[in-house]
């Protein structure tokens, strides 16, 4: 009886301990979740064109967003993915952008998403913006 007692409080607790564990952020498999550097846009002609100095993005498996090489003024900086929609929920608002007026993007689509390459066609409201292609980098 006591061996079926202490089989059972192991069982348990190894099962709580897995359970607490289910709880914590994925691994960040997917290739979104990376360091990507901006290396063309498209025009709006449809053309693309080569970007030098192009800004760097880093998604988080949480919804942050970083960026550097960019102004952080209304750019997203929280993100809600659902597939291959980035739905965008906080843009930077804060210290020097006093006297900017936004036009900040609402979602991000993903058109292209591999090991190596990232595309995204931006959003305002129910307008299409730019597309932009981003390459990984380490």
């Amino acid at each position: 009886m006591k061996i079926a007692k202490r089989l059972l409080l192991l069982l348990l607790t190894v099962w709580m301990w897995a359970c607490n564990k289910s709880g914590q952020d994925p691994t960040p498999t997917d290739a979104l979740y990376q360091r990507w550097q901006l290396i063309e846009e498209q025009t709006s002609k449809g053309q693309w064109e080569p970007v030098t100095n192009g800004e760097i993005v880093e998604f988080g498996t949480d919804g942050t967003v970083h960026y550097e090489n960019r102004s952080p003024c209304c750019s997203p900086t929280k993100v809600d993915r659902q597939r291959d929609v980035l739905k965008v929920q906080a843009i930077y608002l804060g210290a020097g952008c006093e006297t900017v007026s936004c036009a900040p993007t609402t979602k991000m689509k993903i058109v292209t998403l591999t090991d190596n390459e990232l595309t995204l066609q931006l959003f305002f409201g129910s307008s299409t913006g730019r597309a932009l292609k981003y390459k990984v980098i380490p």
